[in-house]
């Protein structure tokens, strides 16, 4: 076994060693992984938050995972100029790349580039309520299935992507996130609380709002559990299965 880092934007994570398999998560540009078992097209790869899929073995290179100077993008999507050949790289929301200092970064083999569009921070651990100010960014960003990215999340993609930027690493899979932290009522849930529905999961933002990619909507929004608002989910009324507070 050894760790490889994603090479290109987004990786999907595939069921299966095959580009038409179902795609079950995806790894971010300068993320680690740990391979699993290889053949000539896909590796079997874990990812750091214990997840496995296929990943095309083009899109990974056997550079480790940087630990200095390491920074994350920090809106929807952050667009570098290579400095010496013009050649153009945009990474989403999470993706992690090396600080040259300044506006220039380095790419996985070394090539200087500098930031033209986006928002890049120090990677490192923000209050998880300015996290989900930061979220409101994402606003809009399509759902997709199996998606861990601005490209298109799906509903528990988008809570780690979220709780990722808080240093609270949340398991992948909506039902394995239920049983993280501890659980509140809604009465007593805060902002930043996870709320569950079956097969579903959103982020409480205070007075019954919610933070969540919505499958229904298709997108990333702004919806209520309060009977009459504008933005009312009638199929999520009375569905909730739990709620469940970071530790």
């Amino acid at each position: 076994m050894e760790n490889l880092t994603v090479a290109i934007p987004v990786a999907d994570m595939r069921q299966d060693a095959d580009h038409r398999s179902q795609r079950v998560s995806q790894a971010l540009y300068g993320h680690s992984v740990r391979s699993i078992e290889d053949n000539s097209e896909f590796v079997r790869c874990e990812s750091a938050d214990g997840y496995n899929g296929w990943i095309g073995h083009s899109y990974l290179v056997t550079a480790p995972q940087a630990t200095n100077n390491v920074c994350v993008v920090t809106s929807l999507f952050a667009v570098f100029d290579r400095t010496d050949s013009g050649g153009r790289l945009t990474l989403p929301y999470g993706a992690l790349i090396v600080s040259a200092g300044g506006e220039l970064f380095h790419d996985l083999d070394g090539s200087e580039f500098a930031l033209v569009f986006g928002r890049v921070n120090i990677d490192e651990p923000i209050p998880l309520s300015r996290a989900i100010e930061e979220a409101r960014s994402l606003l809009s960003v399509p759902y997709l299935w199996g998606g861990s990215s601005t490209f298109g999340y799906d509903c528990s993609g988008f809570t780690q992507a979220v709780y990722r930027r808080a240093g609270i690493r949340l398991p992948r899979d909506s039902k394995d996130q239920s049983q993280f932290g501890r659980e509140v009522t809604l009465d007593e849930s805060l902002v930043g609380d996870l709320i569950f529905f079956p097969g579903h999961v959103a982020i409480h933002l205070g007075d019954k709002d919610i933070l969540h990619a919505s499958r229904l909507r298709g997108v990333v929004a702004i919806e209520s559990l309060e009977a009459g608002h504008r933005h009312f989910r009638s199929d999520l009324d009375g569905k909730i299965t739990t709620i469940r507070r970071a530790p």
